[in-house]
């Protein structure tokens, strides 16, 4: 793999459509001490307050670009002004979007360059014409129409431009007014953030610019130069500066580039970062240059001299630059193809192409061709490439934008920037055949890869790998994503991409592609034969001996790429396992001959050695048996599937054990009705007796993709003991319910989400009802190595050798955490029976619990808890007892509960009572009231215990019912158990009579299933101050929470919005098959629901 660090705004003759998207962050760039611009500091001022005339750009946080530009324009007399502007916006990110927005629709992605954006001015009294737009970042150019007159471009007499005292009028000056508007980093993108560069400094280190008077008349006339001189310009200088001639469009005149040309601004902030060269700039006006026929006569005998003779400038050819737009594009190559040695540089910007392959001198200066994307001048790319029989040196160059100054400003910067003063920039790369890859900050993943194929013979060759992407995140995405559309969340897996390679001097063809992490198979088609899938040869995959052979066998070149932390997602660095190694702690791997002929041929074996192996280490290595799918051989999973760079990577991490890894050929395992006889006959004993390896079957794994997983399922079926792991992946199921010895092994079912082969979950349930140890993976991607190669890293990192990660976690379902059990009473016989369950594990369960009160005891046989509480158990009341389950691997479980304990004291002939509702909605609050009965004498204090189930209920305070009786302590720190002290406020306030005592406050949990659960009074002490006793407490009430099914989509707590809270409950249920709670209907609770649910939120 080579490494090149070269971008690729740096390629010749690079495909459009590639450039397309990498092009677009060119302009990222630190710009310091740029002009605030925030004339108003008020965030969502209305058209209400004061009216200043220009534009006024405010800070505003409802503005989908964080800012707003209110635009004022005075004219009494007028009976309507419409507003207009180049500020309309269209799709950079992404091509195929070819919707046309409003600066109210921004979002990140887009880019002025849609056109004119036109509003009716609202008239206000004093004929005051007001509308406000919010704006993105940099130079924004607008006008008015008056009256309706769409002929005369009015300018804004409060933001005037600084014309050309020579320029148009009328009708015929067409406006350029500029605003500039701070770029917001929470809601533009850093794209749209590289236009601020276009923004005035403030901190004082500006160049100057002025209309110069050309002293010589030219057509009986006083012409003007537009004239900036750099920051710090020294007229004595020692080496002469630089000179940057740029020439305006139709409709245009020396003033355009000095305004919302933004050319001295950009200069400014390019300089003050010491990004480009000072040099002068001088716009020039078309009309005095001279004829085009001739030359541009004046050009060069008046205009050039009286700068060079003014100006501390250079003389020389070299140090002199001519670029112009659109007409001035044309005049531009009007030069060059008259005597191109004349400039050392020309831009040629949305101007077509022009430039003739018979330019004079065409091989002496340095070209840049541009235009904006959206652009009617934009270059053709045939055109260009006729230039390459040439020796001209040029560069093109796709920005976003449309034929405007959103379009021109933007080049100017690169072309300043990148450039001018460069000759390395404009000279060919060096083409290296097979694929280099280099880091890319224009890359929307970071890196880029150059894939160079040699064919002289061929007439077309198309490139293609398995680099199409799918949004992992967002399931409800359906769209199929190009390598330049990376964005977080995609991950490979939406087939093939393809793309003509563009064919080069002697014989290349030449694509460069944004790459991902990991490993990326391709291909090349040659000569439209898509039957043969051609072998890279400077990157050739090392291929079996006895393996497939022409048209038979489709290529998997293999590329890798790094990961960018900046650009790429954790969903991606995931598959930088999958890259080799350069530290030289690398395993060995090559193909074996197994010495037994099979079928009078010699086969091979792949075998992978991890670093160190050791033919003598006392314990013997695991064996990884891997077997390929259709139209592969033993080849696939050492190449493009990247076992041994998997391995090294996991085996350097400390994440996986040493392992000997084998692949095999499907041709030569014999038949699978009689078990693949091969396998078990010669592979297995060849491989046992010719290294260092165990020969227990539970050291044994066997694992195949597609069609090998179906022989890995037949395995399975014929007899499951022969292995101690298996992997089937991508072919479904496979395995049946009745295959012998099934709950031996430990089997990974896996499959990428948009495979034809995931295994289908009902299948899957069906092995359920056996002793089968199992789990299934899915992962992102398809049926192809963007799923083999995720399986194959995570079953050796967290499956193989490890039986328990094919065991669910061992949870006690019954009692719930926190439940109450039945309250007892010192002395009172005591008998409670656990409803006791538990899953995961292993079978069967023996249950013990602890933290019982003295005299209670739990007996395993029966289930139950009795005995009598001892004397002075109630002083520790309530008990948190631990239930705890134990499974055969000794694995543990626990819950605990409460056990309330009261003490004993004769009844006093009163009755507690509880009573309330008995039906309550998930989340609702409601209340029970508490009352006695039966009360003859006084009672001046209460303590009174309350038993609830807190799964299902939350207490949330008490209210006396009594005047002159108070809550004067309550306790509820222990789950379940509630418990009050009421006083009397003086014998006058004593109860003497029954009645409602206390309002209990409730809160039903929001649950996703209708419940009952029980209140309880475990006691009710009441004192009249000489003596204590104890009511009689009624028997429990019950109460229900009642779970609809929502009739808002997502709504799973019934309150009929989606919430935080049913968030909340599906991240609660995740990995369950709760149907409430799984919104998207695949059978299990997962990220996909999560995801579905937070978009409902967020309202996308």
């Amino acid at each position: 793999m080579k490494s090149m660090g070269l971008s690729l705004k740096k390629l010749i003759s690079i495909k459009i459509t590639a450039l397309a998207l990498t092009l677009a962050m060119v302009l990222s760039m630190p710009v310091t001490a740029l002009a605030d611009q925030i004339t108003v500091g008020k965030s969502n001022t209305s058209l209400t307050d004061e009216l200043v005339e220009g534009p006024t750009v405010m800070k505003d946080s409802d503005s989908p670009t964080g800012y707003t530009v209110r635009f004022v324009y005075k004219n009494e007399t007028a009976t309507s002004v419409t507003f207009v502007g180049d500020m309309q916006l269209r799709n950079w990110a992404d091509p195929a979007d070819t919707k046309v927005y409003t600066p109210f629709e921004y979002k990140p992605g887009l880019m002025r360059g849609g056109g004119a954006y036109e509003v009716a001015m609202e008239k206000r009294d004093g004929g005051y014409w007001v509308t406000e737009v919010p704006l993105a970042a940099g130079a924004n150019q607008y006008w008015f129409y008056v009256d309706g007159n769409r002929n005369y471009w009015v300018p804004d007499p409060a933001n005037s431009p600084k014309f050309a005292p020579d320029g148009l009028t009328g009708n015929a000056r067409r406006a350029f007014n500029a605003v500039y508007v701070p770029y917001d980093p929470d809601k533009q993108d850093e794209i749209m953030g590289a236009r601020e560069i276009e923004n005035p400094r403030t901190d004082g280190k500006t160049g100057t610019w002025n209309y110069v008077e050309i002293p010589t008349q030219i057509g009986g006339k006083t012409r003007y130069l537009g004239v900036y001189l750099p920051y710090g310009y020294d007229k004595n200088r020692v080496e002469p500066y630089k000179t940057i001639y740029m020439q305006h469009g139709g409709g245009q005149d020396a003033s355009d580039w000095m305004n919302i040309g933004s050319v001295p601004n950009i200069m400014d902030n390019l300089l003050a970062d010491g990004l480009t060269e000072p040099a002068i700039v001088v716009t020039t006006d078309s009309t005095y240059l001279g004829s085009a026929q001739t030359g541009y006569p004046n050009l060069f005998e008046i205009i050039l001299p009286f700068i060079e003779d003014s100006y501390n400038a250079s003389k020389k050819a070299d140090d002199r630059s001519f670029a112009g737009l659109s007409m001035g594009a044309g005049i531009t190559a009007n030069i060059i193809n008259y005597d191109a040695s004349k400039f050392g540089y020309y831009g040629v910007w949305s101007g077509g192409v022009g430039v003739r392959t018979d330019a004079k001198n065409l091989g002496v200066p340095y070209i840049l061709f541009a235009g904006g994307r959206y652009d009617f001048g934009l270059p053709n790319p045939t055109q260009i490439a006729a230039l390459d029989v040439t020796d001209a040196k040029y560069k093109n160059l796709v920005v976003a934008g449309g034929h405007d100054f959103n379009t021109w400003c933007q080049l100017f910067t690169m072309y300043a920037r990148d450039y001018l003063w460069k000759p390395h920039a404009f000279v060919a790369e060096e083409l290296v055949e097979g694929p280099t890859v280099r880091k890319d900050p224009e890359s929307p993943t970071g890196y880029s890869a150059r894939f160079v194929y040699k064919n002289e013979t061929a007439t077309s060759v198309t490139f293609a790998g398995d680099m199409m992407m799918r949004n992992w995140v967002d399931p409800t995405d359906t769209k199929v994503y190009s390598p330049f559309e990376y964005k977080h969340g995609l991950m490979r897996g939406g087939g093939a991409y393809e793309v003509a390679m563009v064919k080069r001097e002697g014989g290349y063809w030449v694509t460069d592609v944004p790459l991902t992490t990991g490993a990326t198979q391709y291909w090349f088609y040659v000569d439209g034969n898509r039957n043969h899938w051609v072998t890279d040869p400077a990157n050739s995959p090392r291929y079996a001996p006895d393996g497939l052979t022409g048209t038979t066998r489709r290529a998997f070149n293999a590329v890798y790429a790094p990961h960018d932390p900046e650009k790429q997602d954790e969903f991606m660095k995931a598959r930088e396992v999958e890259n080799p190694r350069t530290d030289g702690k690398a395993g060995t791997w090559s193909y074996v001959a197994i010495p037994t002929q099979i079928g009078d041929k010699t086969r091979y074996v792949g075998v992978y050695l991890p670093l160190g192996y050791d033919e003598n280490r006392a314990q013997p290595y695991k064996t990884i048996y891997m077997q390929h799918g259709s139209g592969q051989d033993a080849s696939d999973w050492m190449n493009i599937g990247s076992v041994p760079n998997i391995m090294d990577n996991l085996l350097a991490e400390g994440l996986t054990e040493p392992a000997i890894v084998v692949t095999t050929d499907s041709t030569y395992l014999g038949s699978a009705q009689a078990g693949y006889p091969n396998l078990f006959n010669i592979v297995l004993p060849f491989i046992e007796d010719s290294y260092n390896v165990s020969k227990k079957a539970e050291d044994r794994s066997f694992a195949g993709l597609s069609m090998g997983g179906g022989m890995t399922a037949n395995i399975i079926n014929a007899d499951a003991s022969r292995f101690g792991y298996y992997g089937v992946w991508s072919l479904g199921v496979g395995v049946r319910t009745d295959a012998k010895n099934l709950g031996v092994p430990h089997i990974l079912f896996g499959g990428g989400r948009y495979d034809f082969g995931l295994p289908n979950p009902t299948q899957l349930a069906a092995l359920d009802a056996t002793d089968a140890k199992y789990r299934n993976l899915v992962v992102s991607g398809g049926h192809d190595f963007n799923t083999w190669n995720q399986l194959f890293a995570i079953y050796a990192k967290d499956y193989l050798w490890k039986p328990d990660a094919f065991v669910n976690a061992l949870t006690v379902n019954k009692p719930e955490t926190n439940a109450a059990l039945t309250a007892g009473q010192v002395g009172a016989a005591y008998e409670h029976a656990l409803e006791l369950a538990a899953t995961g594990g292993t079978k069967p369960y023996t249950w013990s619990v602890t933290g019982l009160p003295e005299g209670l005891s739990f007996d395993s046989a029966t289930m139950k808890i009795s005995g009598t509480p001892a004397e002075g158990t109630d002083a520790s009341s309530p008990y948190t007892v631990t239930i705890t389950a134990t499974d055969t691997a000794g694995r543990t479980a626990s819950v605990t509960n409460t056990l309330a304990i009261s003490p004993t004291s004769p009844p006093v002939g009163v009755s507690a009572t509880l009573s309330g509702t008995a039906n309550v909605n998930p989340g609702a609050a409601f209340s029970l009231t508490y009352a006695l009965t039966g009360v003859t004498d006084a009672v001046y204090a209460q303590d009174v215990q309350f038993q609830y189930d807190p799964a299902l209920f939350e207490f949330t305070g008490a209210d006396s019912l009594i005047e002159g009786i108070s809550i004067v302590g309550s306790k509820s720190e222990t789950p379940g158990i509630v418990r009050i002290l009421l006083a009397s406020e003086g014998a006058e306030h004593a109860m003497t009579t029954g009645g409602d005592v206390l309002r209990l406050n409730w809160k039903a949990k929001p649950l996703t299933e209708t419940r009952s659960g029980n209140f309880k009074i475990v006691s009710a002490m009441l004192s009249d101050g000489a003596s204590e006793g104890l009511a009689l407490p009624a028997a429990p009430i019950s109460v229900q929470i009642t779970y609809t099914i929502p009739t808002v989509p997502g709504d799973v707590n019934g309150d009929g919005r989606v919430s935080l809270n049913d968030l909340a409950l599906i991240s609660a249920g995740y990995g369950t098959a709760n149907t409430k709670l799984d919104v998207t209907g695949d059978g299990v609770v997962d990220i996909q629901d999560l995801v579905f649910i937070a978009r409902l939120i967020l309202g996308d």
